[in-house]
């Protein structure tokens, strides 16, 4: 196989704005991830109550019986602002 000097050249500066988009793409993607972690780490006080609530309370044996118990007093409290 017979290369040329344009040929090469072609392929090279292909490589290099190849390289050039991931390089990009790989910016991107390490703010996305420092957004999401930061946001996650502000997620996570909830999460900590809610095991603190489960600790301190025998009704709750996990997390969705709490979530279920904060909907079910939400909708009586709605409920009960409407009349």
């Amino acid at each position: 196989m017979h290369y040329t000097r344009d040929g090469d050249e072609y392929r090279l500066s292909t490589v290099r704005a190849r390289v050039f988009r991931l390089q990009s793409e790989l910016a991107q993607l390490e703010q996305q991830r420092a957004r999401l972690s930061d946001k996650l780490s502000k997620q996570s006080i909830f999460e900590q109550f809610l095991v603190q609530v489960m600790s301190a309370s025998s009704d709750f044996y996990d997390i969705r019986s709490i979530i279920s118990r904060y909907h079910t007093l939400k909708q009586l409290y709605e409920v009960s602002c409407m009349h």
